[in-house]
Formats: structure tokens, C-alpha cells, sequence
């Protein structure tokens, strides 16, 4: 009898931590997109909302961007285009308003530091858009997005862009 319970001890127990890990899969698949603002946020250096204020105000020359491609959120495609010889860039100026330059034309809105490592582009109209600061410094910054105000993608596309101060 003894040796029929330790069995079923043990067989009930091997079920129980199966359950456990796929339960914690499917989590994983469930927020295969939301996660991935709270892996930026988690794994980016913070940095402080006067350095970024300090530093973002300039014109970033669009060197690179990592293109990542979702399908019910999944990632399906990832992809890497450079632009050094382009001419694509943004330029934050120190009103609250930017100029961007890329393949859609120019573009003039408006920004704003929401957070140390957080902005938002056209707040209120109907092209707002977030933005993590994965890095930022004199000379180089690196940015992911865009996002909507509830941090889902607002697209199926996710750009990783890197940028070079053109000063």
C-alpha cells in the first residue's frame, strides 16, 4: 500500500509541475508583444529626464534601424536597413517641437519627455506615438518604437533606430 501511495505521490507531483511550466509558456506567449516595452524599460541604462532634455536637443543623423515584424504577436520577421548615406535624420529642438526627414518626406509635430527614458511625438493628435530611449549621449542615441499610450504596438512593426549627432 505503502508503495502504491509513493507512486501516486510521485505521479501527482510530476502533473502538478507540468502544469506550472505550460502555464508559464502560454504567459509567455500571451505577451510576446506587451512584454517588450517592460524588457526595454528593465534592461535600458535609466537615465536621468535633465540628461536626456541635455542631450536629445539636436539633429540625429538615422544611421540604422533593426525592423522586427509581429503577426498576432509574434515576431516573424527581423531585418536591418542602413541609412548613412541617406540623408534621413530628426532634429529635437528646444521649443518642444522636432523636424524629421525620411523616406515619407519631412515631418514637423511636436515632443515631449514623459519619463527619464520615455517621449512622446504629436501628444493629442491622431499620429501620437511612443518612444523608449534605449541610449543617449553626445554623440549617439538609440530609440524603439512606436508604441501607443497603453505601451501595444501600433503597428505591426518595431524599429530599433540608431542615431549619430550630426554637430
Amino acid at each position: 500500500m505503502n508503495r502504491i501511495s509513493s507512486v501516486a505521490t510521485v505521479v501527482l507531483c510530476a502533473i502538478f509541475f507540468l502544469s506550472l511550466i505550460s502555464c508559464t509558456k502560454e504567459i509567455i506567449k500571451e505577451t510576446v508583444v506587451q512584454k517588450d516595452s517592460i524588457i526595454v524599460r528593465r534592461d535600458s541604462i535609466i537615465i536621468k529626464k535633465q540628461d536626456v532634455a541635455k542631450f536629445l536637443k539636436k539633429k540625429w543623423s538615422l544611421q540604422s534601424h533593426e525592423i522586427e515584424q509581429y503577426a498576432a504577436g509574434l515576431l516573424v520577421n527581423k531585418n536591418v536597413e542602413n541609412f548613412v548615406s541617406n540623408n534621413f535624420y530628426v532634429e529635437f529642438k528646444t521649443a518642444g517641437t522636432y523636424t524629421s526627414v525620411d523616406r515619407g518626406g519631412t515631418t514637423n509635430g511636436t515632443y515631449e519627455l514623459l519619463d527619464d527614458n520615455y517621449y512622446v511625438l504629436d501628444k493629442g493628435t491622431v499620429n501620437e506615438r511612443y518612444y523608449y530611449i534605449l541610449t543617449i549621449s553626445e554623440t549617439a542615441f538609440i530609440n524603439r518604437g512606436p508604441f501607443t499610450k497603453t505601451n501595444q504596438l501600433l503597428t505591426n512593426y518595431l524599429f530599433s533606430a540608431y542615431f549619430k549627432s550630426t554637430l
